[in-house]
């Protein structure tokens, strides 16, 4: 018996992963940016971005939180590399070891927002310049046609590598449908909302296809 709460343990501490409020904070981070990109509201560069026909809401995906999380405990260093899964990583250090990982989620979404005002971004078609531009992981943030997100995270314990010896917090995302694909648009240009995928409806407040 105590074996088994044993292997019943260990199985549920694989597979830990945020939190539903974290759940649900880095959705929300998701959403409203992917609205704004929707609605026309983005600028960059002083370029007013096109709004968007078929910008789909995302939601959570435990089947996609499982995989991110399994390949954030591997404490890996570069993408995974799966099949068919849109990816984007982040790493934070911290000098105490934290207490919760859940911060770790929102501050990742919010991190790979802000690159396209640090980068720029020319263009609705996913090219090459664009890819080589490293907008990568916003990009799949607003990726119009992903419907599904999954998150896992964890503390890869000291890090000797760095002269402060800080804790070292990786947090994995996967995304389906996957994004970033070679010369495809992130999303259609048009009139908001015009062009929902099968069996979606406009939610017009933000201009997203549910």
């Amino acid at each position: 018996m105590k074996l088994l709460l044993l292997a019943l343990s260990l199985f549920g501490a694989s597979f830990a992963q945020f939190s539903e409020t974290a759940q649900n904070t880095i959705v929300e981070i998701h959403n409203d940016l992917r609205s704004k990109v929707a609605l026309g509201e983005v600028e960059i560069g002083g370029s007013q971005h096109s709004p968007a026909t078929n910008m789909i809401k995302i939601r959570w995906s435990p089947a996609s939180a499982r995989t991110a999380q399994n390949y954030a405990n591997t404490c890996p260093d570069a993408p995974s590399g799966l099949p068919n899964v849109g990816e984007n990583l982040y790493f934070e250090y911290s000098k105490k070891k934290p207490t919760s990982l859940d911060k770790f989620g929102p501050n990742a979404a919010n991190s790979w927002a802000e690159d396209f005002d640090i980068y720029g971004w020319n263009s609705v078609i996913f090219d090459q310049e664009t890819q080589d531009s490293g907008i990568g992981y916003a990009s799949q943030m607003v990726w119009a046609r992903t419907g599904y997100i999954g998150c896992g995270v964890k503390n890869c314990g000291v890090d000797l590598n760095t002269f402060t010896q800080d804790y070292r917090i990786v947090v994995v995302c996967h995304y389906r449908e996957m994004g970033n694909v070679i010369d495809d648009p992130i999303y259609e240009e048009g009139e908001v909302c015009t062009n929902c995928p099968a069996f979606r409806s406009c939610e017009e407040e933000t201009g997203l296809c549910l």
